[in-house]
């Protein structure tokens, strides 16, 4: 977690306050201002972590430190936090409690994405911390554009399938590291005060972005830059589209390329041919072609139900603009 030097800065469901002690220690003498919140109630907290009535007083005392309590991070309010737009908010490890359950897990998620636009200043940041294997996320650590499809693990919590939906584009990816934060001890495993494991668990820098609708496919300069280019930190969608084509000797493969990125507007970052589904229709005396379409941004939000509409739209883009610009094409 990289260091914050000034500003407001908004801790969620911090189980025992042992991080938010140990990290508002750190910052000290950096001007930071700390809201420091959990789920239960003082009394509730204390019951089920003894050891966070020591935290509560430390806390409690220090000038630049507020505690609240009886705080769901799926319903933020302003008023909670005296108007404060906080230019930093951070969240490490939340649970819906029990046994891992990913339904629940995920609607967790989307409710906090959900959530913290109401409180986050419109250039902060959310660090939200996930234990080894939750994000989905099978990428190095960083944030590498290469040629290669993301080996996003769809059995996971889909983190950033379910941020883009509440308008948040993932920046960075960092270990965490507890021993950073020295007095730092994990709660929560089986919703109890015992410790869980957090060997190669992981931050993540969110900010906010740009969420896409389907009624438009315009021409974005920056994403046409990034054909061939995929953004491992970045949701993508596969659609498959058919042609049938009317000249075999024509260069198919490079015209496709170039109608499907400039309908699409860029976010269409690879199509590949399925040489396994091409066949030859004696009726028509015409050759079928199948190609995978790989969608993406790089910069705004795209959704599963908005990449949708966007290849039914392109769909419709492609039976007008091939017959006006006599591409020889035609969409199966």
């Amino acid at each position: 977690m990289d260091q914050i030097t000034n500003g407001h800065v908004l801790i969620l469901g911090d189980g025992n306050l042992s991080f938010s002690l140990a990290f508002v220690k750190q910052h000290a003498a950096d001007g930071v201002h700390f809201w420091c919140t959990v789920m239960e109630s003082e009394a509730e907290l204390i019951n089920r972590y003894p050891t966070s009535r020591s935290n509560i007083d430390y806390l409690g005392a220090m000038p630049n430190v507020r505690l609240r309590f009886e705080t769901d991070a799926t319903r933020l309010k302003l008023e909670w936090f005296d108007g404060q737009l906080f230019e930093h908010i951070i969240m490490n490890f939340p649970h819906p409690g029990g046994k891992t359950n990913l339904r629940k897990c995920r609607a967790l998620l989307s409710g906090i994405f959900e959530s913290i636009p109401a409180v986050l200043a419109p250039a902060g940041r959310f660090l939200l911390s996930l234990a080894p294997k939750q994000s989905g996320l099978s990428s190095p650590i960083g944030s590498v554009i290469s040629s290669e499809v993301p080996a996003h693990n769809k059995d996971s919590w889909a983190v950033i399938y379910l941020a883009s939906y509440s308008g948040f584009l993932l920046q960075f990816v960092a270990n965490f590291d507890p021993r950073a934060y020295p007095g730092y001890t994990c709660t929560g495993y089986l919703s109890q005060s015992k410790g869980f494991h957090q060997t190669g668990s992981e931050t993540m820098i969110f900010t906010r972005a740009t969420v896409l609708s389907a009624s438009s496919l315009t021409a974005d300069e920056q994403e046409l830059q990034y054909f061939d280019q995929l953004h491992p930190l970045r949701p993508y969608y596969l659609h498959d589209v058919s042609f049938w084509l009317l000249n075999e000797d024509a260069d198919h493969a490079s015209l496709l390329k170039h109608w499907l990125v400039q309908i699409s507007g860029g976010l269409v970052k690879r199509l590949s041919p399925l040489p396994e589904l091409q066949y030859k229709c004696s009726e028509r005396n015409a050759t079928s072609v199948v190609y995978r379409l790989v969608w993406q941004s790089h910069f705004a939000c795209l959704t599963r139900e908005c990449c949708r509409d966007r290849q039914n739209l392109l769909r419709e883009r492609i039976t007008v603009v091939f017959s006006d610009e006599r591409v020889p094409l035609e969409l199966r």
